[in-house]
């Protein structure tokens, strides 16, 4: 996909466009059953969390929320039904007339500006109301509109051929045999330790990945300069103790620690790129019962039990799990390559008709094809 050109891009403050209206809290224990959204602290699912009946706070459809405490800050959604927003939620109601459109092409935007703040540092509905946005604009100065509108109209229709492409792949689904599988203690395989106390807040910014508790980008909050701390290793693999998002780390990095929600870390000399990921599913999986409220830690951890393939003396399969894996990241880029467009080939007879002034023709064979490049 071609790169958008910013050049006639400029800073527009958020408060000029939209109204920042905050979230309004409202208990688990106070939740009516209904059919209203509920906008809550996740990144998943709209923003949705819950379906309730209260109504004494209700935001209209065509805005957009963005969520300023949860694992992922700037996280916006546009909500197309009304809707309750908590306290971790702010709410942007349009200055100007907004489409789904326009508002999917400015959400990803909002939630880059958000990556420049953490949990320690939220991103209020004051702060945010003189936060500056880039936008494209319009000869008069205003935010171009139309092309964001027409742009994501674009991305839309690529999106539902790439789809269709993708479910016309016909390759057979891998089954994974539990015959010789056996249970685990964590704790038997893994080494398993907590970062040097540490956070993200105020760390200028670098090249070393600081790896939390989120659960997308690998659990990357930022990227900062370690100056002359001692880095954690790569070759592991990172636990959320807040939902038990798992990933493997193959660079060296720095890890939060110190505070509740500090990462944990789990070694094993056999650990490699393929079998890392085939545990880290079945560790988030196994550990998805944690929250904020019951997080994990290095002691449960230790005696979570998890089934993994077995070798005939009883130790973790380690190679089916690397073989297994290959087989499942071949599978992918062979569907995948369905969207790649390829080159069409014409004949000699259609090439002749061609104006060749402005293209380079490569030679493909001794008989009747030629590959036209503009």
């Amino acid at each position: 996909m071609k790169k958008i050109d910013t050049t006639y891009w400029k800073e527009f403050q958020i408060d000029d466009i939209f109204e920042v209206i905050k979230g309004r809290r409202l208990k688990k224990s106070d939740h009516i059953e209904g059919s209203i959204n509920y906008i809550g602290a996740t990144i998943f699912n709209n923003g949705i969390t819950d379906k309730v009946g209260n109504n004494t706070h209700i935001h209209p459809s065509g805005t957009i929320t963005v969520c300023y405490n949860c694992s992922d800050i700037g996280t916006a959604f546009y909500q197309d039904d009304p809707f309750w927003a908590t306290d971790d939620v702010n709410v942007l109601y349009p200055k100007f007339k907004i489409s789904k459109y326009i508002a999917h092409f400015i959400c990803p935007i909002i939630h880059r500006l958000g990556m420049a703040y953490t949990y320690e540092n939220k991103w209020t509905a004051e702060k945010m109301r003189v936060t500056k946005i880039s936008l494209p604009s319009a000869v008069d100065g205003s935010p171009d509109w139309q092309y964001m509108e027409d742009y994501m109209r674009r991305i839309e229709q690529k999106t539902k051929s790439a789809i269709t492409a993708l479910k016309k792949a016909k390759n057979a689904c891998l089954k994974i045999d539990h015959f010789y599988w056996k249970e685990f203690k964590i704790g038997e395989i893994f080494i398993i330790s907590r970062p040097n106390a540490r956070l993200a807040i105020e760390r200028e910014v670098g090249d070393v990945p600081f790896v939390a508790s989120g659960n997308v980008n690998n659990g990357i909050e930022k990227y900062v300069d370690a100056k002359d701390e001692v880095l954690d290793n790569k070759g592991c693999i990172t636990v959320s103790p807040v939902d038990g998002s798992s990933f493997y780390q193959p660079n060296d990095f720095l890890g939060r620690g110190g505070a509740g929600s500090s990462i944990i870390i789990l070694r094993n000399d056999k650990l490699k790129p393929y079998s890392a990921l085939y545990i880290c599913s079945i560790l988030k999986k196994q550990c998805s019962k944690y929250s904020y409220s019951n997080m994990g830690s290095a002691s449960k951890l230790r005696n979570e039990l998890i089934l993994l393939p077995a070798t005939p003396s009883g130790e973790p399969d380690w190679h089916y799990m690397e073989m297994y894996m290959r087989g499942v990241e071949a599978i992918v880029k062979s569907k995948l390559s369905l969207l790649i467009p390829h080159k069409p080939e014409i004949t000699i007879k259609e090439a002749e008709t061609i104006n060749f002034a402005n293209a380079s023709v490569t030679y493909i064979d001794n008989s009747t094809n030629y590959n036209i490049k503009k």
